[in-house]
């Protein structure tokens, strides 16, 4: 997450966003894989701020016995209900992406990746108030999964 914020430094500058780190349970995975996924959700996060009010993305995780899961909580421009469907898949986006950049691949490269790793993603939003993604991963990941990756 540290590697992340770091290469996102200038966009969440620009944003003037704060960003509030809880304690990050660890777990035992493929680290570039980990680091996309994370990639992926923060830059949303701060793509996806509403310019008109201060942007606040807070990071934090929940070790259980065998998963850990993640949620990052943004202060942005929330999804849509009629949206909803559209989130994961490819090639598709909201309607209130204005001009912000993107392709449609991200969430559901992310999907992908956590599925395969056997872990899965959901969220829970409101319009205009913001947006929290959960990432359940197991806490060590099969052997048979790390070789898919």
């Amino acid at each position: 997450v540290k590697r992340c914020l770091q290469s996102l430094n200038y966009d969440i500058t620009q944003a003037k966003a704060e960003i509030i780190t809880g304690e990050l349970p660890s777990i035992y995975a493929d680290e570039l894989a980990i680091e996309q996924i994370f990639s992926n959700v923060i830059e949303n996060a701060v793509k996806y701020l509403d310019p008109q009010r201060p942007g606040e993305i807070e990071i934090a995780g929940t070790a259980y016995h065998d998963e850990v899961i993640y949620a990052i909580r943004d202060t942005g421009r929330g999804i849509k209900p009629q949206d909803a469907d559209k989130v994961f898949d490819i090639f598709r986006r909201a309607r209130n992406t204005g001009n912000v950049r993107g392709n449609g691949m991200g969430l559901a490269f992310v999907k992908a990746t956590i599925r395969k790793m056997g872990g899965r993603i959901w969220y829970d939003s409101e319009y205009d108030k913001g947006t929290i993604f959960y990432i359940s991963l197991p806490r060590q990941m099969k052997e048979e999964q790390s070789d898919d990756l």
